[in-house]
């Protein structure tokens, strides 16, 4: 195993190397550059090195320069020292604010060495970035699994552990402590304490009295926590790394070394970011029983790290600026991060609300269910659209969830009476919740619907009374309803009778993880790739139409026992997947040759278009939404003709052209749904529905 992760590293290490100039790489004295360096020279690379060093740590352990210089020597490495003093830091200090796409803690540190390679000539480098977060080399892989484990109790007994909360919040004085108790017993709740700088309570304070509070931002980012542990990732190593991966080195770190780096014109390699690396290691990245943090990446190098830099405490690549903010910038005590974050937003959020006043933008509140455990389709629909849209000069999203989850009489009626009471522009009813537009102002509520299928499940007075407060009376309520696909409206407005001018087709996006990746395609042992097998899915019926071909099945979904006694009857080649993430989803997509969706009901049929967009031929139904989304880029058949489906997929298989031609056509398809074009068809909504004499 030892083996198998270095050859995993070099390999990532190898591709990062290519380039038409020289690469250098950002020096400390810290395992990951180290490690980084080692690496490159096992390879054949000899990247210059560039370490930043300061006045104020010099003859201190926080100082860099003295281990970074033993490193490179170490590797028979070019070493560049760069000394930055808070006059300098004084001076770049606009500069750096000004290239700061929105306000942030991190990157002065990458902001200098880039200014510093950039002095060197060079033009792209490499960083150590991410060897934290895949090797557990951060205080919480130690403390978040601790605290789940420890406080897991008070999510069971929430007003005593409330209570208990503020009784330890008078007994100490650490702004976090009130928190233990509320957030520590989950993962999403306990990595949001450890990483987050104020609670939710000191942000009154904290915050300038203009900028409206968000009572649910709180909701949103531990919802968003919690769908990275969506399949379970299986370990405490592997929950906190992906939490740190999809939160800090995502949202953080690296999109202040890209505005960092790139105020510089350098291009930044982050080789233990790479997508092939991660897939490749696995479990092996974390540390052994026994083993400390990191053994794995530092023993990799074939010239192992100098010991007293295996043995250095983690200090990260810090800048004293703690000691630069003097007086001025200091709040009694408090940590240096803290008052940082104070200074940031003195000097950027007057901006913001001077922008604010001369802008205006629309207000508009998504409102959206809670997540069910085993249904999460309608709580991604719109993360992207909102990230996309919260740039915009036009509109301002923010998410609100509601209290309860959707079961239950009352808790509805009091979901209901809440969205009604919300006070932005526009309240946008996203998906499945449709009661919450009940007592919403028509003139300023969108409601989404996604698809009619439970009232095909339905019966009698259950589907009337069901049609009547899912249905007609939110449709009635709404300014504006969404459908997304022009099956879905022409089902909408049969059913409900409402004003066809009022019901607008916006499709679901397409994700940017989705572009072409071509690969062979071999007759003799194609792989078919079938997402979903619940009843709609046709499963069965295309388990009878490839029974005696040359084919492995993928399925993607729990099979029944009956669907799997069936593919035993067929002496299948199949293959079941189960709970999988986006990540290895998306690497299944790949590793097929043909994808399927022959269902008989898709309110949409978003595989179609993931297919198509990795450059898959794709063979579908001639019902419902398919053909529509299909366009020219996909066989549509029969669903009820295991025949044709069969001659479709066989006509695939044997004709070269046919199937370039289909996937081509795929491509080509696939833009109309890719994410500005969408998300630009909501902000042209709600302007219309905010402004119609201007949008007329």
């Amino acid at each position: 195993e030892p083996d198998e992760t270095a050859k995993a590293l070099r390999d990532s290490v190898r591709h990062h190397l290519v380039s038409d100039v020289p690469v250098g790489i950002f020096l400390s004295s810290g395992i990951d550059s180290g490690a980084l360096l080692g690496l490159c020279r096992d390879v054949g690379g000899a990247p210059a090195a560039v370490t930043l060093g300061f006045e104020e740590f010099a003859g201190r352990t926080s100082d860099e320069v003295p281990l970074a210089a033993q490193l490179a020597a170490h590797y028979d490495t070019p070493h560049h020292i760069r000394r930055v003093s808070r006059e300098e830091f004084e001076q770049d200090l606009p500069a750096i604010l000004a290239a700061m796409d929105q306000p942030s803690i991190d990157g002065v540190n990458t902001w200098f060495v880039a200014k510093a390679a950039r002095e060197l000539g060079w033009k792209v480098a490499l960083s150590g970035l991410g060897g934290d977060e895949l090797f557990g080399g951060y205080p919480s892989f130690r403390d978040v699994p601790r605290w789940v484990r420890w406080l897991s109790w008070a999510q069971h007994v929430p007003r005593a552990a409330e209570s208990a909360g503020k009784l330890v919040g008078k007994l100490m004085s650490h702004p976090k402590a009130q928190g233990m108790m509320r957030f520590g017993g989950t993962w999403p709740g306990a990595y949001f304490l450890k990483r987050g700088l104020f609670m939710p309570w000191e942000l009154a304070e904290a915050a300038p009295s203009w900028l409206p509070a968000d009572p649910d931002a709180l909701a949103e980012s531990l919802q968003q926590l919690e769908r990275l542990l969506i399949p379970d990732p299986g370990s405490d190593h592997a929950r906190v790394s992906v939490m740190e991966s999809g939160g800090y080195m995502r949202n953080q770190l690296l999109r202040d070394s890209d505005w960092s780096t790139m105020a510089h014109s350098i291009e930044l390699r982050v080789p233990l970011v790479d997508v092939e690396l991660v897939g490749r290691l696995g479990p092996r990245a974390a540390p052994r029983l026994g083993e400390k943090p990191k053994s794995a990446l530092e023993t990799a190098p074939a010239r192992p790290l100098p010991v007293n830099v295996s043995n250095r405490p983690k200090t990260g690549f810090e800048t004293p600026i703690k000691h630069w903010l003097g007086d001025g910038g200091s709040v009694g005590h408090e940590p240096w991060a803290r008052t940082w974050s104070r200074q940031i937003a003195r000097t950027y959020l007057p901006t913001v609300q001077r922008d604010a006043a001369q802008n205006p933008r629309i207000r508009v509140t998504h409102l959206q269910r809670r997540a069910i455990h085993g249904h999460y389709s309608v709580e991604r629909l719109f993360d992207d659209v909102r990230h996309e849209l919260r740039t915009d000069d036009a509109v301002e999203i923010r998410l609100r969830l509601n209290d309860y989850p959707s079961r239950g009489v009352l808790p509805r009626l009091a979901d209901a009476w809440r969205a009604a009471r919300e006070k932005s522009d526009l309240v946008h009813v996203t998906g499945d919740v449709h009661y919450l537009a009940w007592w919403t102002n028509p003139r300023r509520t969108v409601l989404t619907v996604l698809d009619c299928v439970t009232l095909h499940r339905l019966r009698g007075w259950r589907r009337a009374l069901f049609k009547w407060l899912w249905y007609d009376l939110p449709v009635r309520r709404a300014g504006v309803v969404t459908v997304i696909s022009d099956f879905t409206r022409r089902e909408l407005i049969a059913e409900t009778g409402c004003d066809p001018e009022r019901v607008k087709v916006i499709y679901p996006h397409l994700s940017d993880e989705f572009t072409p990746m071509p690969q062979a395609f071999s007759t003799s042992g194609v792989r078919i790739l079938q997402i979903g097998t619940t009843p709609n899915k046709n499963i069965e019926r295309l388990m009878q139409a490839v029974a005696g071909m040359p084919v492995t099945l993928v399925v993607v979904g729990r099979l029944s026992e009956t669907q799997r006694a069936l593919a035993k009857s067929y002496d299948l080649d199949l293959i079941s997947l189960v709970d999988l993430n986006r990540e290895q989803l998306l690497a299944e997509y790949r590793e097929a040759d043909i994808v399927t969706l022959i269902s008989t009901y898709e309110g949409f049929g978003l595989p179609i278009i993931e297919a198509q967009a990795i450059g898959r031929p794709v063979v579908t139904s001639t019902v419902c939404s398919m053909p529509e989304v299909a366009g020219e880029g996909g066989i549509t058949v029969d669903p009820t003709d295991v025949a044709a489906i069969r001659v479709a997929l066989q006509r695939l298989i044997d004709d070269a052209d046919h199937r370039k031609a289909v996937i081509n056509a795929g491509i080509l398809n696939v833009e109309r749904f890719r994410l500005p074009v969408i998300a630009g068809s909501y902000r042209k909504c709600y302007q219309r529905l905010a402004n119609p004499a201007r949008a007329a």
